[in-house]
């Protein structure tokens, strides 16, 4: 069963958790949609009168609106941090339609430092995951020493 079939209500496995993560940080330019050369397609998409064209004003007037996100999801709660500090925290059981963000109510702080080092140790394990080499490439400390050293 996929997990969209969960989240419409039917019988899954409740210890599911889904991550995801987005966006760029206003640190990084060069990942800004409407940066490329003039007369270029990626130009000519995003132009006025196109509809990505409001989205990118309100990215080019408000780049923080876009910043670094990174999403923690079970069946109870959902977390989500952003690297300019507009947190969320929802209970996803009271409350599916995300009106009352309980970031910030000291009643959930615990559990939002409980949810956020889970978070946190999901991003250690699944970040710059290294790619297996070929058989034929041998791994640099089983590289002999060049001669004459």
């Amino acid at each position: 069963m996929d997990f969209r079939e969960q989240i419409e209500g039917a019988i899954g496995d409740k210890n599911r958790v889904v991550y995801a993560e987005g966006s760029y940080d206003v640190r990084e330019p060069q990942c800004f949609e409407t940066r490329g050369p003039e007369g270029s397609l990626k130009r000519k998409i995003m132009s006025e009168g196109t509809i990505y064209y409001p989205k990118l004003i309100h990215q080019e007037t408000e780049p923080e609106s876009v910043c670094r996100a990174v999403m923690r999801r079970d069946s109870h709660y959902k977390l989500i941090v952003r690297s300019n500090g507009e947190h969320e925290l929802y209970d996803m059981e009271r409350g599916p339609k995300e009106y009352k963000n309980l970031y910030g109510d000291l009643k959930y702080r615990e559990l939002f430092q409980e949810l956020a080092l889970k978070l946190l140790l999901w991003l250690v394990h699944t970040s710059d995951v290294a790619p297996h080499p070929s058989k034929d490439v041998k791994p640099w400390y089983a590289q002999s020493e060049p001669e004459g050293k």
